[in-house]
């Protein structure tokens, strides 16, 4: 019975598949880029009906599914890209050291490839790390150091104090603590505090997902202080875990070229694009971002361009390139505070949110002396913003 399911269920995929090739050469244009946006969705499993189409004899169904063959082939190329740039973000370290710290600082740049700056630290003070497969951040925190941060390609350490254990993830730590709140001295709940740091250079978006004892846990929110802080309305909680889930947002050092580039074309991968609109490259996002990090996918020394023969300017004037480009707190006063700090009762209304921005445009910083149709090439080094959820529970908390 279930053999026949997937059998009819694989003729019934077909032959939406035979529709979708058949409406990319329709006289519409509209049921024709609605093929190829539901080709996209299917993805690689379109394959074998795109590579029979490249060869059709209608030209509109013939160019499309090549466009869309080149889409599958640069996502492959770029999750591949995105899988190896992963790795040197959020390096992981396997170590079996009691050493001098020079020693380990040495162990830990041959495994992650990261290059230290040395300068002021007391390589000779003796270190203990042990452990497999140990996300970075909490390698360096357990030889004493609280984070890193990259310079001109060099990390550079800060030493850290000993502080209570963390909960892990790549490039993210995370701590928890909890304690009773009692208005008037009377016990009346617990509130819950959720402390996040993280070591790349990104952005991380969380919350707390739960809280669970021997079941789930109803949570109260403030729209300022939470997610740091929780309240559940119980004093008297037995070994309650945190569950936080969050996604990290890093950037992904992506090459795209545009060969004898015209106006409008573009590339395109996830929920980016990058286009050339002379004299800008202009990158859009689906999804908003902070105007802060869409800032980092682009800027003008990012962008290089490469001259026809012959029609070299003597001068290339400002050049080909050049120039461009944890969270806490609150103190809030009054006589009746509630459990998060805010007067009375539980704010209900976020702060003004930062701005947020969802395209961005660079100059080429040699258009003030070339036409477009000057150029052999447009080379852009992009930033592509990447998400990767992540899940964590805390430890029981006493």
């Amino acid at each position: 019975m279930k053999g026949w399911l997937l059998a009819l269920l694989l003729l019934l995929q077909d032959a939406d598949l035979d529709r979708l090739i058949q409406q990319l050469g329709d006289n519409s244009s509209v049921r024709r880029d609605e093929a190829v946006r539901k080709l996209r969705e299917i993805g690689p499993r379109a394959q074998e009906a795109l590579e029979k189409a490249r060869r059709d004899a209608d030209p509109e169904r013939r160019d499309r599914a090549s466009l869309l063959l080149q889409e599958f082939e640069r996502e492959r190329a770029q999750a591949f890209l995105e899988s190896k740039e992963r790795l040197k973000t959020f390096p992981r370290i396997t170590a079996d050291l009691d050493a001098p710290l020079g020693v380990a600082l040495k162990e830990l740049a041959r495994q992650s490839g990261w290059a230290w700056d040395l300068d002021d630290l007391p390589l000779d003070r003796n270190v203990v790390l042990k452990g497999k497969d140990i996300p970075m951040i909490e390698a360096l925190e357990r030889i004493g150091f609280a984070r890193r941060y990259a310079v001109l390609g060099e990390v550079h350490l800060e030493e850290r104090k000993p502080t209570a254990p963390g909960v892990y993830v790549d490039g993210v730590r995370l701590s928890f603590s909890r304690r009773t709140w009692s208005p008037r001295g009377v016990p009346v709940g617990t509130i819950f505090e959720t402390n996040l740091e993280y070591a790349f250079d990104g952005d991380v978006r969380w919350t707390v997902a739960g809280i669970k004892t021997e079941r789930d846990l109803a949570l109260e929110n403030c729209a300022i202080h939470s997610p740091r802080l929780v309240y559940v309305a119980s004093a008297d909680l037995a070994d309650p875990r945190v569950t936080v889930k969050g996604t990290r947002l890093w950037f992904c050092p992506t090459p795209i070229e545009f060969k004898e580039p015209k106006d409008g074309v573009s590339w395109r991968s996830g929920t980016s694009q990058v286009s050339i609109e002379w004299p800008f490259v202009r990158v859009r996002v689906d999804a908003a971002l902070e105007e802060h990090l869409l800032k980092k996918t682009l800027s003008e020394k990012d962008i290089q361009v490469k001259v026809k023969p012959g029609r070299e300017k003597e001068s290339m004037g400002g050049g080909v390139g050049g120039g461009g480009g944890g969270r806490f707190g609150g103190r809030f006063g009054g006589k009746n505070l509630a459990w998060c700090g805010c007067v009375n009762q539980p704010a209900t209304e976020r702060p003004s949110p930062p701005p947020m921005a969802k395209e961005r445009s660079v100059k080429i910083g040699s258009s003030d002396l070339y036409v477009l149709d000057d150029l052999e090439s447009i080379s852009i080094t992009f930033h592509k913003p990447v998400d990767d959820a992540f899940e964590v529970v805390s430890p029981p908390l006493k």
